[in-house]
């Protein structure tokens, strides 16, 4: 018989659990609490069928998402909000659903096996869930990673040797290790017991593994990344009113940023950096504006990178520009992934007959850029993300796969207010910083800002509002970090073992149907 526990502790045990995963992240960051949310979701699904996990993975998804992104609510409304939450709880549910079925049906045959591989199992199955979720549907959504709950505790150096994907495996893999050998213990049989010779021996592989995690954890991998050099670095956060539905002025960002970068000590700068959208109008097609920026990098004699809105061959594109001394832009990076339902609208007409008034409120459709965004400027090579880009793997890979010895993140946190998003995105470039082995440079039009070392040690921040300038000597890095290569390995592997175990269990039970359905027929 599997054991498992009354639905009346089940529930509420699901509930407190998401709870608790969505407390682990930015701006509360109590990093320790995710791993008692896994631990009690994991508990509150032990011995369920795929409905009951699915069932009590919906109620511990709820519990999780929708406080975790409550901040959309303040830029498109309580729909948007709550339909992105529901929709994310539903891909957690069928990710818990998915284990509790291969789980029930290993131990249901008692195969002794399952005690070691279901830990592996529940990892596998929650790093595709997010690998998944990651890139689909409408380019994903690659928040609320389990290694990103990670960034306020001593585990988020794992990643420079895991990956982010490879950490949230990890961190899933040892919270399941109890919660399998205490449930397994429970349904095991007293024949059972008095048939096994050596019943301590599977926990010595799994307890040898975790304590390896913890070493590869406490040990970081950038350390082994040999440095080759540094760059002088000035991230300008201009305070400026950018929100998507501000009123302000017009070149009223682009005003802000130049007097923020004229009261700023620039001694020895090499690069100026400002945030998405830090100009409001387009110097390519305002001679104006054009004229200023020329004017502010002759000036202080160093190239700028600033994000601006442009439109070429009638699309619209959120860009970041490299303007040199004496040359202009020497180089364009367009955003890779423009946010569905806020930078533009899938399937416009169906969900217009839907929700009229919220489609109307995108009025432009964003294309995606395609290029690595590396920028090659003051004898370094840098590659540049905008916004929600920076929680995305390819981008990262690429731009280090790209030649890139250190990140630039430029954002535009205004619609946020002083909500929990602005914290949360700081931190996931904290993790990507780690997991890269490069430094991070995260700028704001408001904050928070902060300039990250290739350790994820904070070079220079900002606080949220205020007008600041953050200079720092920034680590040029040129190896590839073993975090960047594993990345990309777990998920794979992730994929490919759930995808194949799932196959064989439903191929088995299909011929189970089969059998028992020829023996029906016989009689």
């Amino acid at each position: 018989m599997v054991s498992r526990l009354p639905a009346w502790c089940a529930l509420p045990l699901a509930a407190v659990s998401g709870l608790a995963l969505a407390a682990s992240f930015p701006d509360s960051s109590v990093g320790w609490l995710s791993w008692l949310g896994i631990l009690g979701i994991l508990t509150s699904v032990a011995g369920r069928r795929f409905w009951w996990g699915f069932l009590l993975g919906l109620v511990a998804g709820l519990s999780f998402w929708v406080p975790l992104i409550e901040w959309l609510n303040l830029y498109l409304g309580p729909v948007p909000w709550l339909a992105l939450a529901v929709t994310m709880a539903v891909f957690f549910a069928t990710g818990i659903a998915v284990w509790t079925w291969i789980s029930f049906w290993l131990l249901a045959r008692q195969i002794r096996a399952a005690r070691w591989a279901l830990p592996l199992i529940a990892a596998a199955v929650w790093v595709a869930r997010e690998t998944i979720t990651g890139v689909w549907p409408y380019g994903g959504f690659p928040w609320g990673r389990v290694a990103l709950a990670q960034s306020s505790t001593s585990f988020a150096e794992g990643a420079s040797w895991l990956g982010l994907s490879g950490l949230s495996f990890a961190v899933v893999w040892i919270c399941a290790v109890p919660v399998v050998l205490v449930w397994t213990a429970a349904s095991r049989t007293q024949r059972q017991r008095d048939e096994e010779d050596h019943p301590g021996i599977p926990c010595r592989p799994l307890l040898a593994g975790v304590a390896t995690v913890i070493v590869l954890a406490a040990v970081p991998a950038w350390g082994s990344l040999v440095q080759s050099g540094t760059i002088r670095v000035a991230a300008i956060q201009g305070n400026a009113n950018a929100g998507l539905f501000a009123e302000h002025s017009t070149g009223e960002w682009l005003e802000n940023h130049i007097a923020a970068t004229e009261s700023a000590d620039l001694s020895g700068v090499d690069l100026v950096i400002w945030p998405e959208n830090s100009s409001d109008i387009d110097p390519e097609q305002d001679s104006a504006a054009a004229a200023q920026i020329s004017a502010l990098v002759d000036d202080i004699g160093v190239p700028l990178v600033f994000g601006t809105i442009q439109e070429r061959d009638g699309e619209y594109f959120n860009t970041s520009l490299l303007w040199v001394p004496g040359e202009g832009i020497a180089q364009r990076y367009d955003k890779r992934h423009p946010v569905p339902f806020a930078e533009y609208m899938p399937n416009r007409e169906f969900f217009h007959a839907l929700a009229p008034d919220l489609v109307d409120m995108v009025q432009r459709d964003y294309s995606a850029g395609t290029s690595n965004g590396v920028f090659e400027a003051a004898s370094a090579s840098f590659g540049v993300d905008i916004c929600f880009d920076v929680a995305y793997d390819d981008v990262m890979r690429d731009a280090v796969f790209g030649g890139a010895q250190f990140l630039v993140s430029q954002t535009n946190n205004a619609d946020f207010g002083w909500s929990d998003e602005s914290a949360q995105q700081l931190a996931i470039g904290r993790m990507q910083a780690i997991a890269s082995g490069r430094s991070l440079v995260s700028i704001s039009t408001v904050g928070y800002s902060a300039i990250f070392g290739p350790d994820g040690s904070v070079l220079a921040s900002a606080q949220r509002y205020t007008s600041a300038s953050l200079v720092a000597d920034v680590p040029l890095v040129d190896a590839i970090s073993p975090g960047t290569i594993m990345n990309v390995v777990f998920e794979l592997a992730a994929l490919v073992s759930v995808g194949g175990v799932g196959s064989v269990l439903g191929l088995f039970r299909l011929r189970q149907r089969i059998t028992l359905a020829r023996r029906e027929h016989v009689q």
